[in-house]
């Protein structure tokens, strides 16, 4: 009887597994876990990297960029964005007419082109001296205030010469020095 008992426990399960749904209705979520792996690199790998590393490296004189031609003067980074924050400050502050606003702007760009010719001879000289280029400099841009005042109206340039004297201008020239300089401080 109890072979029977077995027997039956046994059909009972069987009959109670094919009754079962195959598939569930609800989706399945898929679970991704990330495990952060730490990977070490053997000494050896290294080693060879670092003497590619110095196999690859370029000769210092390989390395510097050849010296600019002396005829050749380079655009001075950011001179063009410089002259319209001023020309803006000038149209705010001097309420200027168009006319106006050309004639600055023209003797912004021919002070630029000063400039920039005596960028290219201190480099053709090979010899820099601050001091004198600050003087130069400072008297490029007095001589084109000047000239600039010359289109303003009585009013216009009482507010220009306080522009001037409060330094609002914002008016720096920036050189960058070459390295085949010598560089003099008097």
């Amino acid at each position: 009887m109890k072979t029977w008992v077995a027997w039956g426990a046994l059909a009972i399960v069987v009959v109670a597994v094919a009754a079962r749904p195959g598939a569930p209705d609800a989706p399945v979520r898929e679970r991704r876990i990330e495990i952060p792996v730490r990977v070490e690199v053997p000494v050896e790998v290294s080693k060879i990297i670092e003497k590619t590393r110095t196999e690859m490296r370029v000769p210092e004189e390989k390395a510097r960029p050849a010296p600019e031609p002396a005829s050749v003067a380079r655009p001075i980074d950011g001179t063009a964005l410089a002259h319209e924050k001023m020309l803006f400050l000038f149209e705010r502050e001097l309420d200027l007419r168009a006319e106006q606003r050309r004639f600055m702007a023209e003797v912004l760009a021919n002070r630029q082109l000063q400039i920039a010719e005596l960028q290219k001879g201190i480099i053709a000289s090979g010899v820099f001296r601050p001091l004198e280029y600050d003087t130069q400099v400072k008297a490029l841009q007095a001589a084109s205030y000047e000239k600039m005042s010359e289109i303003l109206d009585e009013t216009q340039r009482v507010r220009w010469k306080a522009l001037i004297a409060e330094g609002r201008l914002g008016d720096a020239v920036q050189f960058e020095v070459p390295l085949t300089l010598i560089v003099l401080q008097d």
